[in-house]
């Protein structure tokens, strides 16, 4: 799991910036979207850590 981001720092050299690009905003999006979904779960009670 450690190697992911240099491998895909590598992969993406040789795609097109636009692939790029969505792929991190993507990957922002889905990060902050579970990070609302687990705090309104822990409001509720239903998520333990």
């Amino acid at each position: 799991m450690t190697f992911m981001p240099v491998m895909f720092t590598f992969f993406f050299l040789w795609f097109p910036s636009g692939l790029v690009l969505y792929w991190l905003v993507s990957n922002i999006v889905t990060l902050i979207q579970q990070t609302l979904i687990y705090k309104a779960l822990e409001k509720k009670g239903l998520h333990s850590k």
